[in-house]
């Protein structure tokens, strides 16, 4: 996945929808392999969302197409291109090199099926570590970036700083740690019992 804070910096050619073609100079994140690249995009592509309020995904179902040019389609509709050709383009890579052929064929209710039977623990291959400001009720807010290794996710959050936290798979915060509320204050005339009621809440 991303480190946070490695990127690539060039000139890229933009479309506006008539065709007009313009230049500006854009940060690209840099991967140490394409392995971590394509993990990091597939993150993206689930789980960005189209509006602020985080009510729409803007590539919903992005995983359960089974069909290359309307996948394409989805990501171009998303805004993440904007060559007026890029499904054509695209289309043309796949068929040139019969990419199909890799496609394993997976049922969006196979797939379904197989995220219900595999619960991501922490630390697993199957679940992401967030680097967001908030989770509640199954959504991240302003969501920067997911890992599969925590201290990735970690080494992130410091490098954007601000209010993001880390969020295991589970959606609970990893990092910073939350503060534990001490419930009562102790003084240096303390019993033995709020001594270790102290001990225990700080392990």
């Amino acid at each position: 996945m991303w480190d946070g804070k490695s990127k690539y910096t060039k000139q890229t050619a933009e479309q506006t929808p008539s065709g007009h073609v313009y230049y500006v100079t854009a940060d690209f994140r840099k991967y140490p392999s394409i392995l971590k690249s394509v993990q990091d995009r597939a993150a993206y592509f689930m789980g960005a969302w189209l509006d602020a309020a985080k009510t729409k995904k803007r590539y919903p179902n992005v995983n359960l197409i089974q069909n290359a040019e309307e996948q394409i389609r989805l990501l171009k509709a998303g805004g993440y291109a904007t060559d007026v050709n890029y499904v054509n383009k695209l289309m043309n890579i796949v068929n040139r090199f019969n990419l199909t052929q890799y496609d394993k064929g997976i049922t969006p209710d196979a797939w379904k099926n197989q995220q219900k039977a595999s619960t991501p623990t922490a630390g697993s291959s199957t679940g992401y570590y967030r680097v967001a400001t908030a989770y509640a009720n199954g959504k991240y807010s302003n969501q920067k970036a997911a890992y599969t290794s925590k201290e990735n996710a970690i080494a992130a959050c410091k490098a954007v700083g601000g209010s993001y936290k880390v969020f295991s798979p589970e959606g609970k915060q990893v990092y910073p740690e939350a503060a534990t509320t001490q419930a009562k204050a102790t003084t240096a005339a303390s019993t033995a019992k709020d001594i270790y009621w102290i001990q225990r809440t700080m392990e």
